[in-house]
């Protein structure tokens, strides 16, 4: 965990589909498949336990603070080496998406022996100023699904 911050919610995915304490800062999946990627002795479950959409994924944030700042976590990983390409947005109320991550190569194990990878950004504060946003995790590639593994929400203290 990153020095100053504090986790407030966490999903291991598909297991967990909503954490948080009530009225606080919370995630929600939305919208996802669960998946399994056949990958004993290589990752530990939560890499290959997944969620995957063809197009996007959607993990909503909700109860935040507009006056805190948060940052948001993820892992994910190509296991079997389709060429996956995503990008991650944080959608406000309005519609307006806040680029965190644009249009990259998830790491492959088939054929490159590449381990999943764990990502952590500030969530831009624009994003969330009426308290919520969603992420979407989509999918830029002629490949099938965008995947994701697990996601976590801290708060900066």
């Amino acid at each position: 965990m990153p020095e100053g911050c504090r986790l407030v919610a966490y999903l291991d995915l598909p297991r967990d589909r909503e954490d948080g304490a009530a009225g606080g800062p919370g995630l929600r999946l939305v919208r996802g498949q669960p998946y399994l990627f056949e990958a004993p002795g290589v990752a530990p479950r939560y890499h290959a336990s997944i969620v995957f959409d063809a197009v996007r994924i959607l993990v909503e944030l909700r109860g935040l603070d507009p006056t805190k700042h948060y940052r948001v976590g993820w892992s994910w990983w190509d296991h079997n080496n389709d060429g996956r390409v995503l990008s991650v947005a944080a959608i406000d109320p309005q519609g307006g998406r806040h680029v965190l991550v644009d249009r990259v190569r998830l790491p492959a194990y088939a054929g490159r022996n590449e381990l999943p990878e764990e990502r952590i950004l500030s969530l831009p504060p624009e994003a969330y100023r009426e308290g919520r946003c969603v992420l979407e995790f989509s999918n830029q590639a002629a490949v099938p699904n965008a995947v994701l593994s697990e996601v976590w929400l801290h708060e900066v203290e």
